[in-house]
């Protein structure tokens, strides 16, 4: 009678759980990481390679040939096409700690910890491991459901059973609970949904009305609450800040939300309340407000900013540029020593010449032809009109020349002389010549300044 068993001394820890699977292979739970053999050598797996805790509870293989790995401290895991998965209260799970897993008709998994029993889809479980969801939804069932014991028991094995009758058997603290899932009523009644406060940087806002915040930290703080009739104590709530936030960000059975450092903007607050079986409220609540940003953050800022800046550099341009034609004359007349009595007896004859001669209307007028008449050096004369008369030679002519044609046009009988008859009579040589001095003194063209006063008149 001896050897009738054999020895398998390959396992380092304690044994706490062990599956046959569909194809024969033998996965052993311990309380220092899991194996897998179909052969004499196990293989090992262990938090280094992808398991989120290394103590297994329970061990359950799904019709699809899904192993589910339940965990002590790492929630859920799976072994889906050669990797591990893991599933934990991040997820959505109501406790790290998993004693063990059943599956029900509606391939829903129900499974035990010290919080009680929970039950989730399969289908959402394994979208949450792939990443096509961020949360689960499970239900979960404690003394409000009938247990005597919210806490389950996991120490041994099995820590719960299904019965042919479909049953669910799980160990507590106080007693087994027993549920069956075919028969179990689902709660379709959506918890009502009440905003009661809102807060905009300590500043309170009516719930009813668009809030329109003065500029600030951006701090905002809202309160709610869900009324429902069955099982109120297991509702949860989402919300989702539009304008802000993509998702709903789900925040359990908190009733009240704090967001800070909202930027300027326009914003919708919304959100749901769900009952304890996941049926959400879709209408939820709603808060819109404003934001208003700090005047030297806006648009309007930075325009006057530019207009202040460019009139700047338009100031700093021309003034620049008077300083330095102020320096060319001076540097250009240095060497000149002009009499004050001569420059001032220059500037009589240049009055008389424009004035009563009207020297201007020459066409071949020059700085040289003019000097004579003023019997001085053309250089001398340059100077005065430059320092005396703050012009050009050229636009001391052409001013006195748009001052005559100005006069002829304002005549009264406007037909006896053309516009480009009278540019000719004053000094022009050119119609463009003409046209562009005209502009330069008046603002507008001959034809412009014509028109103008015969309307007026």
């Amino acid at each position: 009678t001896d050897n009738r068993f054999v020895i398998h001394n390959k396992f380092k820890s304690r044994i706490s759980a062990i599956l046959k699977d569909a194809s024969g292979g033998l996965w052993v739970g311990t309380w220092d990481g899991l194996y897998s053999s179909s052969k004499d050598n196990p293989e090992e797996f262990s938090k280094k390679i992808g398991l989120s805790s290394n103590l297994i509870t329970a061990l359950y293989q799904d019709q699809k040939g899904v192993i589910w790995i339940a965990t002590h401290g790492g929630g859920l895991n799976l072994f889906h096409q050669d990797r591990f998965f893991s599933i934990t209260n991040n997820d959505g799970l109501p406790n790290n700690i998993i004693y063990c897993i059943l599956e029900d008709q509606r391939q829903f998994f129900w499974m035990s910890s010290i919080r009680g029993i929970f039950s989730v889809s399969r289908k959402d479980l394994l979208d949450v491991s792939l990443g096509k969801k961020d949360k689960i939804h499970p239900s979960l069932y404690s003394l409000e459901d009938g247990m005597q014991s919210s806490e389950c028991n996991g120490g041994g094995q099995p820590a719960c059973w299904k019965t042919t009758d479909e049953r669910l058997w799980f160990p507590t603290t106080k007693g087994v609970s027993v549920v069956d899932p075919e028969n179990l009523g689902v709660n379709t009644h959506v918890p009502l949904l009440q905003l009661k406060h809102a807060c905009i940087d300590g500043i309170s806002y009516s719930i009813g009305e668009h809030a329109d915040a003065p500029a600030g930290r951006g701090d905002l703080e809202i309160h709610y609450t869900g009324i429902g009739f069955t099982a109120p104590d297991k509702t949860t709530y989402k919300y989702k800040l539009e304008g802000l936030d993509e998702d709903w960000l789900e925040v359990g059975r908190q009733r009240s939300i704090r967001i800070v450092a909202i930027p300027p903007g326009d914003y919708r607050f919304r959100v749901t309340a769900c009952n304890n079986d996941g049926a959400c409220n879709q209408k939820g609540a709603t808060f819109t407000f404003t934001i208003n940003a700090k005047f030297y953050t806006t648009w309007k800022f930075y325009l006057l900013l530019a207009m202040f800046l460019g009139s700047l550099v338009v100031v700093t341009y021309a003034f620049t540029k008077k300083l330095l034609s102020t320096r060319k004359l001076k540097k250009k007349y240095k060497s000149l020593q002009l009499d004050p009595k001569e420059a001032l007896a220059c500037q009589d004859k240049l009055f008389h010449l424009m004035e009563v001669e009207k020297i201007y209307k020459n066409a071949d007028l020059s700085l040289n032809i003019l000097a004579q008449k003023c019997t001085v050096n053309p250089r001398h004369l340059s100077q005065i009109i430059n320092e005396k008369l703050g012009m050009s030679y050229n636009d001391y002519i052409n001013a006195n020349r748009i001052k005559e044609a100005q006069r002829l046009l304002d005549h009264p009988d406007p037909q006896k002389w053309s516009i480009l008859e009278i540019g000719f009579m004053v000094g022009f040589s050119s119609k463009n010549t003409y046209n562009r001095a005209f502009k330069q003194f008046t603002n507008m063209t001959p034809r412009q300044y014509k028109r103008r006063n015969t309307s007026s008149s």
